[in-house]
């Protein structure tokens, strides 16, 4: 998919006004960043994750700030505890939820290539869906070839990056690393497609020169 195919605001303003009641109550705590309750579960309502949803600029969204033992907890074995005592340290949370409401200026636009957030999303998220341990070739049906494409332009981008800032004047040692950089990005590119056999292979993709007898349509005996 492409960006204009995506719907960021499936919840429009029209639409939500032509819902049940029941439907809208609560609309005033939908973006607040609060702890949830269900016995002795809590959970994190995000909608600082999701700010395009709502027609509003997306930044990068901050951890909440769960213990690293948290998500070990369960009710085994404890059918007395007060699960009241037990969160009291997230209740205040939502008790003052409405001082939690997320806000952002309106922004309807796609996001630029450079834009902060959209940095920030392709270094920590999965760009692509595949299994890229395996040749495209070697499956049968539909296959994307996706994964090969977004790691050619990484790697691509890494070496343009860093050619922009050896400057105008490089010294021969800058060079020196630089080239190895080219041939080390270049190298793990080609392993990571499963074209790793081409490394040692001398590259001519020059086309062959056209000559007018190639032209002629061939003779049928």
């Amino acid at each position: 998919m492409t960006e204009d195919q995506f719907i960021w605001e499936p919840y429009s303003d029209d639409l939500i006004e032509n819902l049940p009641d029941y439907c809208r109550i609560g609309r005033d705590i939908w973006r607040v960043r609060a702890p949830i309750f269900c016995w002795d579960v809590v959970e994190v309502h995000l909608p600082d994750r999701v700010m395009r949803q709502f027609g509003l600029k997306q930044t990068i969204p901050t951890p909440f700030l769960f213990d690293a033992t948290h998500f070990h907890h369960d009710r085994r074995g404890r059918p007395n505890t007060n699960w009241k005592l037990e969160h009291a340290q997230w209740l205040p949370f939502w008790n003052q939820r409405l001082q939690y409401i997320c806000d952002a200026p309106f922004n309807r636009e796609p996001l630029r290539y450079d834009d902060p957030y959209l940095i920030w999303f392709k270094r920590i998220t999965r760009l692509v869906i595949g299994n890229p341990t395996q040749r495209p070739q070697q499956q049968k049906g539909y296959v994307p070839n996706s994964t090969a494409y977004e790691t050619m332009v990484r790697h691509i981008h890494s070496m343009v990056d860093r050619a922009r800032a050896l400057g105008d004047q490089p010294s021969m040692k800058d060079l020196y690393i630089f080239r190895a950089m080219v041939r080390n990005e270049g190298e793990k590119c080609l392993t990571y497609v499963h074209e790793a056999d081409r490394i040692n292979v001398q590259a001519d993709y020059r086309r062959d020169e056209l000559h007018d007898d190639h032209l002629h349509s061939p003779v049928r005996r």
